[in-house]
């Protein structure tokens, strides 16, 4: 098994502008700071050795919406996300307790990026 530890920090900020004809503008980022360390306490799998992720990550976001009326705004969205692999993924212990479904984590499995409009 493995002593497994994830630390995420982030901050973030969001400016607005608004335009004239009841347009604005709102542009945002998140910056994030991901570090990852799994430290091997399985003596029974000798050739586990410790895996470490440490990554920084720059997330947009942007919004332009309209007045329409005063009860009513119309809105374009761009936000993007991150998906990081759970544990399960990531560690490289070789599960053997269904001899039939064997499962081993990959330690290099980083984030993935997904794109929204809306």
């Amino acid at each position: 098994m493995y002593d497994y530890n994830q630390n995420v920090y982030a901050g973030y900020g969001l400016i607005t502008y608004s335009l004239p004809k009841g347009y604005t503008v709102l542009a945002g980022v998140r910056v994030e700071n991901t570090a990852i360390k799994g430290d091997p306490e399985n003596a029974n799998q000798p050739n586990l050795s410790v895996f470490t992720q440490n990554y920084t990550t720059f997330v947009p976001s942007l919004t332009i919406q309209k007045a329409l009326t005063p009860s009513q705004t119309m809105k374009l969205t761009y936000s993007k996300r991150i998906s990081r692999p759970s544990l399960q993924y990531l560690n490289p212990f070789l599960n053997t307790t269904n001899i039939q479904s064997q499962t081993i984590g990959n330690p290099p499995w980083h984030r993935r990026f997904h794109s929204q409009w809306s």
